[in-house]
C-alpha cells in the first residue's frame, strides 16, 4: 500500500506552466492548460480540399472496380453488430462506463437502439460530437513535469 501511496504522490501534478509561461495551480487552470496544449498537437490544420483531393486520389488508383462498389454500399445493422461483437471485451470503458463486453452482452435489450444511432453518424444524420470525448490520463515522462509536452497521455 505504502508504494501505492508513494507513486501516487510522485506522480501528483500541483502546477503546470501554461503557453504563456504563466505557472498554474488552480485544478481548473492545469485542466485548460493540459487540454490547451494536447488540442493544439492533436487538432486537424485544416487541409485544403485540393490537398484532401490529392491523398484521395492515390487512394482510388489502387481500388478495383469490385472493391470500390462494396465500399460504396450502405452500412447495415447486421454490420454494426458484427462491429460491436468484434470489440475487445475488457478495453477501458467509456464515459458511460461500460467495457465493451457490456454492449454483446445486452445486445437483445438495446441492440436495435444502439445500431440505430450508430447508423445515423455514419449517413451524417447526427453528431458524432456526444460520443467523441474520452478520459485521458496524463503520465510524467521525467520525476518533475511542469509543462505539457512531458506528459504521455494513456
Amino acid at each position: 500500500m505504502s508504494k501505492l501511496l508513494k507513486s501516487c504522490q510522485k506522480n501528483l501534478v500541483v502546477g503546470l506552466e501554461n503557453s504563456s509561461g504563466k505557472w498554474c495551480t488552480k485544478d481548473a487552470d492545469i485542466s485548460c492548460t493540459i487540454t490547451t496544449y494536447f488540442s493544439s498537437i492533436f487538432t486537424s490544420s485544416n487541409p485544403s480540399s485540393s490537398h484532401i483531393d490529392s491523398v484521395v486520389s492515390k487512394i482510388c488508383a489502387f481500388l478495383v472496380d469490385d472493391m470500390m462498389c462494396s465500399l460504396n454500399q450502405p452500412f447495415i445493422m447486421d454490420e454494426v453488430k458484427v462491429a460491436l461483437f468484434d470489440m475487445s471485451p475488457n478495453k477501458s470503458p467509456g464515459l458511460d462506463g461500460f467495457h465493451p463486453i457490456f454492449f454483446p452482452k445486452f445486445y437483445d435489450v438495446l441492440g436495435e437502439d444502439l445500431a440505430t444511432i450508430i447508423l445515423s453518424v455514419i449517413k451524417g444524420e447526427s453528431s458524432i460530437s456526444y460520443f467523441n470525448n474520452t478520459h485521458i490520463i496524463l503520465i510524467p515522462k521525467v520525476k518533475i513535469s511542469q509543462v505539457g509536452d512531458r506528459f504521455s497521455p494513456y
